[in-house]
């Protein structure tokens, strides 16, 4: 019998929550703003960073920066919609 590990639930729902908080913004937002909403939501920040991490490696998302040097911000986005925006790639 296995057992699956103790934070499988929780990372599931922390993915189904960044799925749903992109979606709302448009398939994009800044990093920074989607990890504040799931810090409200009651994620840890840990719990966000592995499960993005995760998200990344399987292709779901991209991180990509806007702005000039002194005004940059890092950006996060499905990945469907980062192949959708030209010049985003």
């Amino acid at each position: 019998m296995q057992t699956q590990p103790r934070q499988a639930p929780k990372r599931e729902g922390c993915k189904e929550a960044i799925l749903a908080l992109l979606e709302q913004h448009g398939g994009e937002m800044p990093s920074n703003e989607l990890i504040d909403e799931l810090k409200q939501a009651g994620y840890s920040i840990a719990t966000v960073r592995r499960v993005r991490d995760g998200m990344k490696q399987e292709g779901m998302l991209r991180l990509f920066p806007k702005g000039q040097c002194g005004n940059r911000q890092w950006f996060i986005a499905l990945a469907a919609h980062f192949q959708e925006q030209p010049h985003l790639k």
